[in-house]
């Protein structure tokens, strides 16, 4: 069986990324018949006498338990693949989230098969990509490239909850006037070269989805090559 998946395809618009960017829910207890107010009792009581509600209890004085008192089930958690995926020749392994499957167009680029994939709970990923890039440019300019060639412009786009350890950046953001996208954009600087991915969901899904997001790309690694390679 094989270890790792490995995922190609055939070029796209991305081969524009990599040339641009080379310079991209009780059961009611029955309240026993005869049940009455407790004692010695000379005769049966009459079904109903007695304050409403009396007699609720059981026959040994127990409280009966219904459905109520079971524990609410924990919320679904999202899952990564057991595996990671191998892209670009096995430069890059990644687990992605259960449920994803990304495609490479071309050396430098993959993305979503579908725009309807469906993590392991049920939720919708619309959008994932995946990518490199050689540049000397800021990681803030080949951010906003590859954001416009997403298809975003920079007035749309805010971030927030950035973060950076050591070589690595990762921040969410949000597309106004696009109707309720949010994502999670991740960089990582190697040797002159820029490694970085896209998760994408409803603002309604984002926050069941943001910690496999995370997961997947804290499981990110990086086969050395060669210097120009």
């Amino acid at each position: 069986m094989d270890v790792l998946r490995c995922r190609s395809g055939i070029p796209a618009f991305a081969l524009v990324l990599a040339l641009g960017l080379a310079c991209d829910k009780p059961a009611e207890t029955s309240t026993p018949a005869g049940a009455g107010q407790g004692g010695a009792s000379a005769g049966p009581t009459a079904a109903g006498d007695g304050p409403a509600g009396a007699g609720g209890g059981s026959a040994d004085g127990g409280q009966a338990v219904g459905d109520a008192g079971a524990p609410a089930a924990p919320p679904c958690q999202p899952e990564l693949d057991l595996q990671p995926t191998a892209f670009f020749g096995y430069r890059i392994l990644m687990s992605l989230p259960k449920g994803v499957e990304m495609v490479e167009q071309n050396p430098f680029f993959a993305r979503s098969a579908t725009g309807t994939q469906v993590s392991s709970c049920g939720t919708t990923i619309p959008f994932a990509a995946l990518g490199y890039v050689r540049s000397t440019a800021s990681q803030a300019a080949i951010r906003k490239h590859i954001m416009m060639l997403r298809g975003f412009e920079p007035e749309e786009l805010s971030f927030s909850n950035e973060s950076t350890q050591g070589d690595t950046t990762i921040a969410t953001y949000d597309v106004s006037g696009n109707a309720g996208i949010r994502g999670l954009v991740f960089f990582k600087r190697d040797r002159g070269w820029y490694y970085w991915g896209l998760y994408e969901a409803s603002t309604e899904d984002f926050s069941t989805l943001e910690g496999v997001f995370r997961s997947s790309f804290a499981s990110l690694l990086i086969r050395p090559v060669r210097d120009g390679a």
